[in-house]
């Protein structure tokens, strides 16, 4: 049975409830690198059917690029080497870091159907460590803000 999109972002809000229960994460406020590795490896059970990978710059021998700049997303769900099994990218901010500008265009870029990823959906979380909280958390499907389910997914951390 393949994937959902509310499946995928249903278990991206189980992995973030869990990686609040991190409890050195508040007390030292860790870089945003190992907040996103460790919620990686808090994903990667969670999707049996696909591979969850962090950092990941390729499609298959190709640098992943949207026009002329390579990109390089935080965390994507996928079947490599089977661009129509792309189910999830995420991009994470840390709370304070405003600079959302490349990872709203990598989740559009990356979700636009007609483009050359093709991803199922997209997910925008900036993550208040301290406070073990989600700051914002907005969806992004075919290339745009998804506004109800973005209501419904910053709904899930409130």
């Amino acid at each position: 049975m393949k994937a959902t999109v509310p499946d995928a972002l249903g278990q991206l809000v189980a992995a973030v409830h869990e990686l609040f229960q991190i409890e050195y994460l508040a007390r030292t406020s860790p870089g945003e690198p190992h907040v996103v590795s460790e919620l990686h490896i808090l994903m990667r059970p969670r999707f049996t059917r696909h591979t969850v990978s962090n950092e990941y710059d390729r499609r298959e021998q190709e640098i992943k690029r949207l026009g002329t700049s390579r990109i390089i997303p935080d965390i994507i769900v996928h079947v490599p080497e089977s661009p129509d099994e792309n189910l999830l990218v995420v991009e994470v901010k840390l709370a304070g870091n405003y600079n959302y500008k490349s990872d709203v265009r990598k989740l559009s870029g990356m979700t636009e159907q007609k483009g050359q990823y093709a991803y199922a959906t997209g997910a925008h979380l900036v993550l208040n460590v301290p406070k073990l909280r989600v700051d914002r958390g907005h969806v992004y499907i075919d290339g745009a803000l998804h506004p109800d389910l973005t209501a419904w997914f910053q709904g899930q951390f409130a």
